[in-house]
């Protein structure tokens, strides 16, 4: 884990502890995995496969809501489509058209959110 900070491996020792042994095979494994998953995010896209891989997420809005809470920044991740057909299909098996079917989902759920906030 050669491309990650002093900062995010101790961020990553906070927060999964023995297992960012877990993150860090990732990240060897494939080293693009290193880099935030959304522009102006620190959230790594090795967390958001660990997401997948470990932690059960196996929705578009699982993932960005639940696991990551990537949906409740100012930017939720709104770049992250490519990224996520590549990485849903690598580790969940899922077919390119039920990521884009999931992400709809998950627009509306922020779509949801946005009106609540407004009233």
């Amino acid at each position: 884990a050669a491309r990650l900070s002093p900062e995010q491996l101790a961020e990553l020792t906070t927060l999964y502890g023995a297992g960012a042994g877990e993150l860090l095979d990732l990240i060897e494994a494939d080293p693009t995995l290193a880099d935030p998953a959304a522009a102006g995010h620190r959230l790594l896209g090795a967390q958001l496969v660990h997401g997948m891989r470990a932690e059960g997420a196996c929705t578009v809005t699982d993932l960005l809501v639940r696991r990551s809470l990537l949906a409740f920044r100012p930017n939720p991740g709104l770049d992250l489509l490519p990224k996520l057909k590549v990485w849903m299909g690598r580790h969940l098996g899922l077919a390119p058209e039920t990521v884009e079917r999931q992400w709809a989902e998950y627009l509306k759920f922020l779509e949801r959110g946005t009106a609540f906030r407004r009233n």
